[in-house]
């Protein structure tokens, strides 16, 4: 294992989450770990390998991408390699993108609710098109999903979640499951109307809670929770969302200690 990728991971957390490495060659590094340290994991040492790179070459263009894929312990490896190495092409194609780390995940929640191609299973789960609002286009299109995510825009995903969790004000679970809910089942702007009664609503906390995240990803009051991306001259509208991401990532977040836990 390189010096960088050991300094990635604490050596507490070794002793707390032990790891397996299957393959470690060239530029390529295959590793099992604990499904509840593996989204943390994966963004350390990706960001890791970008600041040794800067800081020895002094090179900022080298970066490393990385495809995650959290399942049950009883799953294939070669099914789940399989999975993990299409999701490694999907961050990628955005680090190529964008000349930036990137990171894709997926969890699997049952062997038989995926096919053997992401990028299908996606189109037709997580994609959908709408008649457009805006005299300009002609339809819009959501996407239920912003992955593959850059590594900050991965770190942010994270702190998203560590926000929900903190101890003593925790966001209630069941009203993650409503947005999400609304994202699914209705039209945009039905669930922009959905997600901003919701918050009304919502005690003091849970609301600056809200907030909070709308504020680390920068969402438009006018569009939450979906956020418009930027498409150019095409001929349709497009936007996203982060909250199905971040229901999707959060058993696999750890909580962040409080100042009073770690004195």
């Amino acid at each position: 294992m390189s010096e960088s990728t050991r300094n990635s991971i604490q050596i507490d957390d070794l002793r707390e989450h032990p790891f397996e490495i299957i393959s470690a060659g060239g530029d390529d590094l295959i590793l099992i770990v604990p499904a509840k340290v593996a989204p943390e994991y994966a963004l350390n040492i990706c960001k890791n390998f970008h600041e040794k790179m800067k800081e020895k070459y002094n090179d900022m263009s080298m970066s490393m991408s990385a495809g995650v894929v959290i399942a049950p312990s009883h799953y294939p490896v070669y099914y789940l390699f399989d999975l993990a190495s299409q999701l490694l092409k999907s961050a990628k194609k955005r680090s190529h993108k964008d000349n930036k780390g990137a990171i894709d995940f997926m969890v699997m929640t049952s062997q038989n609710t995926l096919s053997s191609n992401i990028e299908d299973y996606r189109k037709e789960f997580l994609e959908q098109t709408q008649e457009s609002t805006s005299s300009s286009k002609n339809e819009e299109k959501l996407y239920l999903t912003k992955r593959p995510y850059t590594l900050s825009e991965f770190g942010n995903l994270l702190e998203s979640v560590r926000k929900l969790k903190q101890k003593g004000k925790e966001y209630p679970i069941s009203q993650l499951y409503g947005i999400v809910q609304a994202l699914n089942q209705h039209s945009r702007q039905h669930s922009i109307l959905r997600f901003l009664y919701q918050l009304q609503r919502h005690k003091p906390k849970d609301k600056e809670i809200l907030k909070e995240i709308m504020c680390l990803w920068n969402i438009d009051t006018c569009y939450v929770p979906w956020m418009k991306e930027d498409n150019g001259n095409l001929p349709f509208d497009k936007y996203s969302t982060v909250f199905l991401d971040i229901l999707e990532i959060y058993g696999f977040v750890k909580k962040q200690e409080s100042s009073d836990e770690n004195n």
